[in-house]
């Protein structure tokens, strides 16, 4: 199955970012889009910016029974949900000077705890079918400890940790799960930083399905450009084999699909 022509996507977290860069793409590309976020009007505005089919629902991923009731509203419109891109997040700098543990407590709420919602939405109806995608939102943060991210760090430790696990256990159900690293994104997330972030990606406002590196990261436009479209890239891999792409992260190769790498800088996006 290829990411068009019909094809049913549930993009959680889609009211900024990554999230509403993937369904203005993938709703481009003919598939029939289910928008999630708790923000009712951006998600408004997503839907009517669209160049194709995106049904806009409110619903906060910590909400087990408000994740359980989308899930099952998505699967009466379209019959079925081939991909599920859980994309919902939540960042906040740490400060060792001020702990607070409830500081992480949100984090793994929504990163850790709200993406396990997704998975359990959609994954009765999934293994029924014995095919489906789903797509996690990690980052490369969850690869090695960082300033100030002693919180969101360790829930995408956690993600990857849980989503690398899922693909060996959903393989013989005919489920591929695939594991999404990316680097530094401009979102709302992001704009609160006050450090340094190379390699920046951010949304064209005048192609609105890609994403088109930040002025000040350091590649060579020629590299930046071939860049630009790696999330898609990565998203649509997820319904195709995803043998190929595991072994080369599971090597620590840098892969075909180039910021998923363990060693070296990573090709962020």
């Amino acid at each position: 199955m290829r990411l068009r022509d019909g094809a049913r996507v549930w993009v959680c977290g889609a009211s900024s970012g990554i999230g509403a860069a993937l369904v203005h793409e993938l709703a481009a590309r003919g598939c029939r889009v289910a928008a999630s976020a708790r923000r009712a009007d951006r998600l408004a505005e997503l839907a009517g910016s669209a160049r194709g089919e995106v049904v806009p629902l409110t619903v906060d991923v910590t909400d087990r029974a408000a994740m359980m009731a989308a899930e099952g509203e998505i699967r009466g419109r379209f019959g079925a949900i081939d991909l599920a891109v859980l994309n919902a997040a939540y960042w906040g700098q740490f400060s060792v000077d001020r702990w607070d543990t409830d500081v992480i407590r949100r984090h793994f709420e929504t990163n850790v705890i709200g993406m396990a919602h997704g998975v359990e939405a959609v994954l009765a109806d999934m293994r029924r079918r014995r095919g489906g995608a789903i797509a996690g939102m990690a980052s490369l943060a969850g690869y090695r400890g960082l300033p100030r991210s002693e919180a969101y760090g360790a829930t995408k430790a956690a993600e990857i940790n849980m989503l690398e696990s899922l693909r060996i256990d959903l393989r013989p159900s005919g489920i591929a799960v695939h594991t999404i690293c990316p680097g530094f994104v401009r979102t709302d997330l992001t704009a609160r930083n006050t450090f340094r972030m190379p390699f920046m990606l951010e949304r064209s406002m005048t192609r609105p399905p890609s994403l088109v590196p930040y002025p000040g990261a350091l590649w060579p436009p020629s590299r930046m450009e071939s860049t630009s479209a790696c999330v898609r890239a990565k998203v649509t891999a997820a319904c195709t084999s995803p043998t190929p792409v595991h072994r080369a992260m599971s090597a620590g190769r840098r892969s075909m699909l180039p910021f998923h790498t363990r060693r070296t800088r990573s090709y962020a996006a």
